[in-house]
C-alpha cells in the first residue's frame, strides 16, 4: 500500500467512467479517501462499491453537473470544513456532431461544460 495516499481526501469530477473512473480506481488501490461526481447518481453509487472493494479508505459520492452553476454550494455541503489533497477536474466533452450542423448555442453550451463551468468549480474550490 502506498502510504503516501493512504487516508488522504481526493475529488474527482466526472468520475463515473473513462479516465475520471480509471484514476479513482487507481487511487483506491492505494487506500485513498475518493469524493466522486458526476451528473448521474445513479452510475456513482455502482462505483462506489467497486471503488471500496478495491481498497479505498471511504467513498462518498456527489451528483455534480459542473455546466451549471451551484458548485459553491455543493462544496460547501459536502466538505464543511474539511480540506482536500488532490483535485482530478474532468468532464465529458460537448455533443459530437459535424461543425456545419452545429449552432451558436452549441458552442456556448460546450464552453458552460469545458471551461466556465469547471472554473466555476476550481475557483470555488480553493479554499479547501
Amino acid at each position: 500500500m502506498f502510504v503516501l495516499f493512504k487516508n488522504k481526501l481526493f475529488w474527482l469530477t466526472g468520475a463515473s467512467t473513462g479516465m475520471g473512473y480509471a484514476i479513482a480506481q487507481d487511487l483506491a488501490t492505494k487506500g485513498a479517501s475518493l469524493i466522486i461526481s458526476s451528473r448521474s447518481l445513479e452510475k456513482l453509487n455502482i462505483k462506489k462499491d467497486e471503488l471500496a472493494k478495491r481498497g479505498a479508505t471511504s467513498v462518498e459520492v456527489v451528483a455534480l453537473d459542473l455546466s451549471r452553476e451551484d458548485s459553491p454550494q455543493k462544496i460547501k455541503n459536502v466538505l464543511g470544513n474539511r480540506k482536500i489533497n488532490g483535485l482530478l477536474l474532468n468532464a465529458g466533452g460537448p455533443k459530437s456532431e459535424k461543425a456545419s450542423l452545429l449552432q451558436y448555442q452549441d458552442f456556448l453550451k460546450a464552453n458552460q461544460l469545458l471551461v466556465a463551468g469547471p472554473a466555476n468549480f476550481l475557483i470555488s474550490m480553493l479554499p479547501y
